[in-house]
């Protein structure tokens, strides 16, 4: 019989199996073999609580916005669009932003002095606006701006 201890340590792949036990399962289908993409796509599910789209962003002169997209669990697709001086939108191809579960966190990034704000539009937008250090609507001031919308489950 092999100890556990005398077999190799390797770097786990997504299409490696696990057995693992169902407790309360009949003995016939209480052992099985589960992915470890699936175990890390369900504790993925099961830990936050939330979806989330996670992106760094930045604005130039009266071009749409340019994402560096981090982190996508939404299953949707963003689209950022300049819709005005310092108004933008983060359209999603699917209607996932119900009103009273959505939050959006932004942080650092732009000028000095500056300020950028958001606002829930719809089920599938999200509005943006930026600020230069008078209060005035401004584009250009969005600089690898931290972006997360968090979507509550």
């Amino acid at each position: 019989m092999s100890k556990i201890s005398q077999y190799p340590v390797v770097q786990a792949a997504a299409d490696d199996l696990v057995i693992v036990t169902a407790p309360n399962a009949t003995p016939s289908n209480a052992t099985k073999n589960v992915t470890v993409g699936s175990i890390a796509q369900f504790a993925a599910q099961i830990q936050l609580g939330y979806d989330v789209y996670t992106a760094l962003v930045s604005q130039k002169t009266t071009d749409d916005p340019v994402p560096i997209e981090l982190n996508n669990t939404t299953g949707a697709t963003m689209t950022w669009k300049r819709v005005g001086n310092g108004a933008y939108t983060v359209d999603a191809s699917a209607a996932i932003f119900p009103e009273d579960e959505t939050m959006v966190f932004l942080g650092g990034g732009s000028q000095d002095n500056s300020s950028v704000t958001w606002q829930w539009f719809d089920n599938d937008t999200i509005e943006v606006y930026s600020y230069d250090s008078t209060g005035t609507p401004a584009d250009g001031v969005i600089e690898r701006y931290s972006f997360e919308i968090r979507i509550y489950k």
